[in-house]
């Protein structure tokens, strides 16, 4: 059993239970002898002495057709933390047990509901930060990419059945060296198209992550004071002092439909300390690994770094010169900028004057340096690392054939060998540590 939605005060609270005593609880929760599976019905909730503690709607899911190929009981109750905590320790009492971690999708695998593959597509679709993860985590989970693996799958078992067939009947099929090109041929498609799929995994990753923007500039510039208006909330401390960030703050932005990672960073001056000269490193590195980068700066007085300064870690189309204290009143003109060619806007984060034109900007800064189509699959470290095996075992199947051939045994073997290892994306053989490794990272209820 677990609380399946967020802890706290809500409208409605969901508790999710799955196994064998589904029915029994059933009947003795809300005293009913008969039901039908997939029907909503509205009872009391009734205690094990008797008490009432809410009047709920509650579905049965019948094992063959539930997500977690188990009888399963879903209750939605008021979501008064009160009442959910009373029915936990009600259902506790009653023999059930809170569920671990991802549990609840970890009994779909193992009840062959879905495969791992699919698996993780659920922990990525809770996850996505965009719309372009969402769509892939989508495809993923309706097993996109299962079938990919099983169709690599086949055509190896065939090519497998073929030359194993030859090593049975050799005296009454094709010579072995009459069937070495159209295995060849096989072998150098399959390299070329999992080469091609593990290549996505870089833009997959992305996807996960989302992007990161990072506020940069000089002390007293103002980047905190910006950091805190976009998110609408005081988030970074502010002071008149420069250096009042002295290591760098993150957190998530939504702008444009996207959850942004939004970092604020220490100001970039000649250091006075070594603690801020460590602040300072870590603000250069997080701009070299930005997607994209503010570059707050107080135009009424003296600036020490130049965007040459700047672009030595960053790609100007990722880079945004953002002029702010416009409300102080005028200053240089924008175009009077040394570097033409670099955009720039200005805004008031005390005022909040120009902040829904800098988020019209990031938003097309983000357009144009998303990933367009995206990744057709979202192909994590696990999966390239297992194409990377499969790959290996091919090449070095594929290059014998090349020059002198290969005994038909020698590439039986190989042949098995990349099934076995294939055939651990979507169902491992060492299941326990990778499935505790993958569920510990689900939230309860899941």
């Amino acid at each position: 059993m677990a609380l399946a939605t967020p802890y706290g005060v809500a409208a409605m609270g969901k508790l999710r239970i799955s196994g064998p005593r589904t029915r029994e609880l059933i009947r003795t929760i809300f005293r009913r002898q008969e039901w039908q599976a997939r029907h909503v019905y509205f009872s009391p909730f009734w205690d094990k002495n008797g008490a009432k503690l809410d009047e709920v709607c509650w579905f049965f899911f019948e094992g063959d057709r539930s997500y977690t190929g188990e009888d399963s009981l879903e209750i939605d109750a008021h979501g008064n933390p009160l009442i959910i905590r009373k029915m936990l320790e009600d259902l506790e009492s009653r023999g059930c047990r809170l569920a671990d971690p991802g549990e609840f999708t970890r009994r779909a695998f193992l009840n062959h509901k879905i495969d791992l593959c699919q698996a993780e597509a659920v922990l990525d679709l809770i996850h996505a930060p965009n719309d372009e993860g969402l769509a892939v985590a989508s495809e993923q989970l309706s097993g996109n990419l299962s079938r990919k693996v099983s169709e690599w799958y086949d055509r190896l078992l065939g090519l497998l059945a073929s030359i194993e067939l030859g090593i049975d009947f050799s005296s009454e099929v094709q010579e072995e060296s009459d069937v070495g090109p159209p295995i060849e041929a096989t072998i150098e498609a399959l390299l070329k198209e999992m080469q091609e799929l593990r290549a996505m995994q870089g833009a997959a990753e992305q996807l996960r992550r989302g992007l990161k923007v990072v506020l940069i500039g000089e002390p007293n510039a103002g980047k905190s004071s910006l950091f805190n208006h976009l998110l609408r909330q005081e988030r970074a401390l502010v002071d008149a002092g420069a250096g009042t960030t002295r290591d760098f703050i993150s957190a998530n932005w939504v702008c444009a439909g996207q959850i942004l990672e939004l970092v604020d960073t220490a100001g970039l001056r000649d250091p006075e300390s070594d603690l801020e000269l460590q602040g300072i490193e870590r603000s250069v590195a997080l701009l070299e690994k930005a997607d994209l980068a503010l570059w707050v700066v107080d135009p009424h007085g003296p600036e020490r770094i130049s965007a040459q300064d700047l672009l030595a870690h960053i790609a100007p189309e990722r880079l945004i010169r953002v002029e702010n204290k416009c409300d102080l009143g005028k200053w240089k003109a924008l175009t009077q900028m040394k570097e033409p060619t670099l955009e720039a806007i200005s805004v008031s984060a005390r005022t909040g004057e120009g902040i829904e034109a800098l988020c019209q900007r990031v938003a097309g800064k983000i357009q144009s340096i998303n990933l367009g189509s995206g990744p057709s699959y979202g192909i994590n470290e696990r999966h390239a690392s297992i194409l990377r095996r499969v790959e290996e075992v091919l090449a070095t199947t594929r290059d014998p054939l090349r020059s002198s051939g290969l005994a038909a045994e020698c590439l039986a073997s190989d042949l098995r060998l990349a099934l076995e290892i294939l055939g651990e994306m979507t169902n491992p053989h060492d299941q326990e540590a990778l499935l505790d490794r993958l569920f510990s990272q689900f939230c309860i209820g899941k």
